[in-house]
């Protein structure tokens, strides 16, 4: 019974050190206290720009054991070596020798760790292992410094396949980075299923282009949202409906949040009466079911003033894929809008990206 007692209590202790919490079984691995903690290897000064961004940088680490032949994932931490900044998960791999593209490692310092597009900053990084795709983790290893030069990158995308579009990978919309480097992936889109073949079943896939080959289903990620299922076929599953997703091709991960409706509301008619907007797969664009008069305005989600979107003043940066001359970028819960042009027009809004943009087309 000592025996027992001084197990458990060898446990506790090594998971307080550890600072994570365990969903495996315990007596599967060896005491804590024999674990091997990595080593990061020194990593050199990094300078980012348009003719090296897809260079990768390699982030070495001394193997890790944890006393049995379980899976290790090695994953990459950075933050700014001065105080007042989170730390962010960069990359992470089943093997200790790390390889994330320099693009990644600028977009992850300049969209999350703020560092400046165009400038030098600090940066420290190191390495936490786990068990498997569990968080059950070592002490992290010694924390290595860089000086990283930034610069402003272009944003990239990637696109979704599914019957809402006809399963045809030629028009498939876009899911635009929510900034230069993110690896993170964002928009709004109205899934629909094929009722005769797999009624209720919005199936569809990531795309790498516009065409079959590198095309990624519900296996490809192994962390999803809860409102994801699989298919015979390997399809992502969601219910029929709006849906905004978010991919983190860095982790792998996916998200959903279900939309019921989409509208805006303006002084046009008092803020009386919400006007539809309608997403049209083969542009790509939600669009208001008729058109208004010039006015105030702000585009809503689910019915309510819960979320909205304001503003729109702000020319749109990042114009990738946008056609019109005038775009203006959206703010969530920012003032009322007022950049529409004199006359009746439709609104377009271009929920691929983030931040949303809003623009407008002539009523004919």
């Amino acid at each position: 019974m000592k025996q027992i007692k001084y197990w458990i209590m060898m446990w506790a202790v090594g998971l307080c050190l550890t600072g994570c919490s365990t969903d495996v079984e315990q007596a599967q691995l060896a005491d804590p206290a024999t674990y091997t903690a990595p080593t990061l290897d020194p990593v050199a000064d990094i300078m980012v720009n348009a003719n090296n961004d897809k260079e990768t940088v390699v982030f070495t680490c001394s193997p890790v054991s944890f006393g049995q032949p379980v899976e290790i994932n090695y994953r990459v931490m950075l933050t700014r070596t001065e105080s007042g900044y989170d730390t962010v998960q960069l990359a992470t791999s089943q093997s200790p020798n790390i390889s994330v593209m320099k693009t990644d490692i600028n977009g992850a310092a300049i969209n999350l760790l703020g560092v400046t597009a165009n400038e030098s900053a600090e940066l420290c990084a190191y390495v936490v292992a786990y068990v498997g795709n569990t968080t059950l983790c070592t002490p992290k290893s010694n924390c290595v410094d860089f000086t990283i030069q930034t610069y402003k990158a272009p944003l990239r995308s990637y696109y979704l396949c599914g019957y809402f579009n006809g399963w045809t990978p030629a028009s498939a919309p876009t899911i635009w980075e929510t900034g230069g480097g993110t690896n993170i992936y964002e928009g709004m889109y109205m899934l629909t299923s094929d009722e005769e073949n797999t009624p209720g079943d919005a199936g569809f896939k990531v795309l790498v282009q516009q065409a079959w080959g590198g095309d990624m289903g519900y296996e490809a990620f192994p962390t999803r949202g809860s409102a994801f299922r699989s298919s015979s076929d390997g399809n992502l599953v969601l219910d029929p409906g709006i849906w905004q997703l978010s991919v983190n091709i860095g982790t792998m991960a996916i998200d959903a949040k279900s939309v019921s409706q989409v509208d805006i509301m303006g002084d046009w008619d008092g803020w009386a009466a919400p006007v539809v907007m309608n997403y049209d797969p083969a542009t790509n664009v939600w669009k208001s079911a008729t058109p208004v008069t010039a006015a105030e305005f702000k585009v809503r989600l689910n019915n309510a003033w819960d979320i909205n979107y304001g503003t729109g003043t702000k020319p749109a940066e990042n114009m990738e894929g946008i056609d019109e001359t005038a775009a203006y970028e959206l703010e969530q819960g920012g003032g009322n809008i007022t950049t529409m042009p004199a006359g009746a027009h439709y609104v377009v809004l271009h929920a691929d990206r983030t931040p949303y943009v809003i623009a407008y087309e002539p009523a004919q």
